[in-house]
């Protein structure tokens, strides 16, 4: 859970500049390396991570659609 409030934090606030370096930095320093040591661990879904970020990847695209824009990660993979 921690990993999941640092990425969001993260991507929140280095997301909108240009380029993600930033952003991997970021999440870098603040990533837990053994994350099943934390004590509600037991209680996160094994895919958390995942489906949070396509959620938001998701939220984005239809967030660029309602404003007639290009989604932050069109054309990436």
């Amino acid at each position: 859970m921690h990993v999941l409030l640092c990425l969001s934090r993260t991507l929140t606030l280095t997301l909108p500049s240009p380029g993600y370096g930033n952003a991997a930095l970021q999440l870098s320093r603040c990533w837990i390396r053994d994350p099943e040591t934390l004590p509600f661990a037991k209680n996160v879904s094994q895919h958390a991570l995942v489906n949070l970020l396509q959620d938001g990847l998701w939220f984005d695209k239809l967030q660029a659609e309602a404003a007639n824009v290009r989604p932050l990660m069109a054309g990436h993979g």
